[in-house]
């Protein structure tokens, strides 16, 4: 029996852990993607429709950070680590690729719910 329940505290304390790095990942993903998309904002010109698009998904991400933790200022934290790029990527870039191919995901699973 006490091998039994060891087994199980093993087993809720290795999940829980993989648990958390999911949630620390996605946290990361989200805010690699919120700062992608405000660079891409920041360099490109006002009306163009890349900004507009980098707009939506710029607060997309915001929203899901905010989502998670709602004592963080999300804009600040972004505008921070953008200051700590300076490069600006560009839309064609990898991960900002990956970010609109989650957003446009995620809003196409809404739309057929």
């Amino acid at each position: 029996m006490k091998f039994f329940v060891t087994s199980i505290c093993a087993l809720l304390v290795g999940s829980s852990t993989a648990v958390a790095q999911d949630i620390s990942a996605a946290k990361e993903f989200d805010l690699a993607c919120a700062v992608t998309a405000s660079a891409v904002v920041a360099s490109s010109p006002k009306g163009a429709v890349e900004r507009d698009a980098a707009m939506w998904l710029w607060s997309f991400y915001l929203g899901r950070l905010g989502g998670r933790d709602d004592k963080t200022f999300w804009a600040v934290v972004i505008k921070g680590r953008l200051a700590e790029l300076r490069e600006k990527p560009k839309s064609k870039d990898l991960l900002y690729g990956k970010c609109m191919d989650f957003y446009t995901a995620k809003m196409t699973d809404r739309i057929t719910e």
